[in-house]
């Protein structure tokens, strides 16, 4: 980031044969590629500081991980904080589709949650006013939000958190359905082709929308039937098959796939993830100022990332994992 270019190519439209390539680039206002082409280096660190520096974080911060973390543990574990998971091997990456934990390999809108709730209670045990944590927790967050990469599931989730906390900060009631409704809009007016494009922004938002209206219905029947028993269980239980019910026409279409198998395989790894996710960040930031600890440090992160690993492959392994819808 920040080097001026000189490319020189042929300009091409994008081919959409299988893949709607064309539309899937336009929502970022990408309307040519261009392949081979030939590149000068005209000058360095030429763009925002400020976002260097948010870059320069991360940079490090995967720096880090990968020299106390092996491979693929680290390829999993840095995506769940940080974004990408382009570097996860491909067999192991249809394994987690197989088991409809693909979700769990990406920034979601529960890690900025997660991290909206962290900051939020660390300033007040500082004793900050409510006022002064709101801007920090607010320029946090953005910050967060651009280092990740702002997929739709993390821009969702961090314009919700920080209507949450501007309603606490001003004292008022939130209407989580209007709350959903006025983020939508809000996404759609900065980029409308989201809503016919952005495969990630229609899961985000399907999957929020099945745990407001799905997981109460499903989560009282549940209870029912197991006359009060259980009932963390079914709470997961009803959270996973309220979002698989509210994505699956998106993912059916797209995708041609379904997974059976999700909801068991969800009940045993996504209670991990905000686990996995606090104890990364620690781990990053007691190594940036131990370095030689490193290993000890992120050695708890390698073991729930390889119970994770053990999971996915168990589960993978059944035959009805998931179905394929041919033609669909």
């Amino acid at each position: 980031y920040g080097d001026r270019l000189k490319i020189t190519c042929n300009l091409e439209i994008p081919e959409s044969k299988e893949f709607p390539y064309d539309r899937y680039l336009a929502r970022y206002g990408i309307y040519s590629v261009c392949y081979r082409p030939d590149i000068v280096l005209i000058e360095h660190n030429q763009g925002k500081v400020w976002y260097q520096w948010i870059l320069r974080i991360k940079r490090e911060a995967y720096s880090i991980a990968e020299k106390n973390m092996p491979e693929p543990t680290a390829s999993l574990a840095l995506p769940v904080v940080f974004g990408g998971g382009q570097t996860i091997p491909e067999d192991i990456t249809d394994d987690f589709r197989h088991t409809g934990l693909t979700h769990i390999m990406a920034v979601s809108g529960f890690n900025v949650s997660l991290i909206t709730v962290l900051i939020g209670l660390g300033l007040n045990v500082l004793g900050l006013r409510r006022r002064t944590s709101f801007y920090i927790t607010s320029l946090i967050i953005i910050a967060y939000i651009i280092m990740v990469g702002a997929p739709a599931s993390a821009v969702r989730a961090g314009v919700m958190s920080l209507f949450l906390l501007f309603a606490v900060t001003v004292e008022r009631l939130v209407s989580l359905p209007r709350s959903v409704l006025l983020v939508l809009v809000m996404t759609l007016l900065v980029n409308p082709r989201l809503l016919r494009d952005d495969i990630g922004w229609q899961l985000s938002f399907l999957a929020i929308l099945g745990l407001i209206y799905l997981h109460p219905l499903i989560q009282k029947s549940g209870m029912k039937i197991t006359k009060g028993k259980g009932r963390w269980v079914i709470e997961a239980l009803a959270a996973t098959i309220a979002a698989q019910i509210a994505t699956a026409p998106v993912i059916l279409y797209n995708f041609g796939q379904f997974s059976v198998i999700a909801p068991l395989a969800n009940l045993l790894v996504v209670w991990v993830i905000p686990i996995l996710t606090i104890t990364m960040m620690a781990s990053l930031l007691l190594t940036a100022l131990l370095p030689s600890l490193g290993l000890f440090f992120f050695f708890p992160c390698y073991l729930m990332v390889k119970y994770i690993f053990f999971v996915v492959q168990i589960l993978s392994g059944v035959e009805w994992a998931s179905v394929e819808i041919k033609d669909f």
